[in-house]
């Protein structure tokens, strides 16, 4: 009787042992693919036929437990860093507005402050401008001065210092030339940055309030 039950205790353990054995060891996968051909290759381990292709992890019965996807083309990378880096470059506009809408509400808190100092700003290159304006007019009338003077030595050669001063006043006509055409590309620029500004600040100031 006690052989007989210690007969039935050693088949006991040993089926749990098995049992245990069995629950940990890893589970089995199955890898499949299918080659150039269209053949389905099966393996237990990576099939290297298929390292260019879609590979399938499987479960013992048969159920799909891992994609593994083919790798990306030259083509396909290529599109694919196009694409992220538009994305990101769209992301970083995104974060500049934000930003300039955020400094924009905190900056004017109405149209009139806006309006304020758009005229401020324009002040600079206005003034710049007149100035400019004057210096031609004054170079205008010292050249006219100048020929009226060169006159006396018609049909002859002008003395040095006569030539010596009407080049130095073309230059100065043409430098102020420059700096009237720079000015009102200054003007232009703060005429186009402030209606920008202002129509945006009135979307702004007119939105309805965010729920927090």
């Amino acid at each position: 009787m006690a052989n007989g039950r210690a007969l039935v205790v050693a088949s006991l353990l040993t089926l749990s042992l098995a049992a245990q054995a069995q629950l940990s060891a890893p589970a089995r996968e199955i890898h499949t693919c299918k080659d150039d051909k269209g053949r389905t290759l099966t393996s237990d381990r990576p099939i290297p036929e298929c390292l260019a292709r879609e590979q399938r992890i499987l479960n013992a019965d048969g159920s799909v437990r891992k994609v593994i996807p083919a790798p990306l083309t030259k083509e396909q990378r290529a599109e694919l860093e196009q694409r992220q880096a538009a994305e990101k470059a769209a992301e970083l506009r995104r974060q500049d507005e934000r930003r300039r809408d955020l400094m924009l509400v905190s900056t004017y808190k109405t149209e009139a402050e806006l309006d304020q100092a758009y005229i401020r700003a324009l002040e600079v290159p206005v003034e710049a401008l007149k100035a400019s304006r004057a210096r031609i007019d004054e170079f205008m009338k010292a050249l006219t001065a100048v020929r009226k003077e060169g006159e006396f030595y018609e049909g002859k050669v002008w003395p040095a210092a006569l030539r010596s001063k009407i080049t130095e006043l073309q230059a100065g006509i043409e430098a102020e030339q420059r700096n009237i055409g720079n000015k009102i590309e200054d003007i232009r620029r703060v005429n186009e940055r402030f209606a920008a500004d202002r129509v945006r600040l009135r979307q702004l100031l007119n939105a309805p309030p965010r729920l927090h």
